[in-house]
């Protein structure tokens, strides 16, 4: 078993912000951390929880590992690095956003419609594929239920 807490940092991608920090821990984990003293962060880390267990099962979002509620601690998959601002780069990632929301059921939204155009660094990518990595904005609003795939069973009854 993994204990994430004893995981060493191996760089450092932000400090301040909207979170208090994100990590890169060693194993390629990576480590979002909010001050949950400060009310508004504390409300991103609740709404990164719920819309991360809401789409969990998705292969464009980073997968969580383990959630520390208490200090406000997301271990994740690490997903890649933020690709460069360019309007190819913008299309694949408001596409991925699409997905998220007609595949997944989540929405960001403006004004109750949806809203693609997204901020360049709220993806990444890892071998070719566009990974969305940060719900702690208000803009999201679960759209329909939780998507669980189906397994494909080839034993008879």
């Amino acid at each position: 078993m993994v204990i994430y807490s004893k995981l060493k940092r191996v760089k450092t991608f932000q400090t301040g912000g909207k979170s208090k920090y994100v990590w890169l821990l060693e194993n390629n984990i990576v480590k979002k951390a909010y001050n949950l003293k400060d009310k508004k962060q504390q409300i991103r880390f609740n709404n990164e929880v719920k819309y991360f267990q809401h789409v969990e099962y998705c292969d464009i979002v980073p997968k969580i590992l383990h959630i520390d509620s208490t200090n406000g601690i997301l271990y994740m998959t690490y997903v890649g690095k933020v690709p460069k601002d360019t309007k190819d780069n913008r299309k694949w990632l408001a596409k991925t956003m699409k997905e998220l929301h007609l595949k997944w059921n989540l929405k960001r939204h403006r004004n109750g419609k949806p809203n693609y155009d997204v901020y360049i660094g709220n993806g990444c990518v890892l071998n070719d594929k566009m990974y969305v990595i940060d719900f702690g904005s208000f803009h999201y609003q679960i759209s329909g239920p939780k998507i669980i795939p189906q397994t494909n069973s080839n034993s008879k009854d």
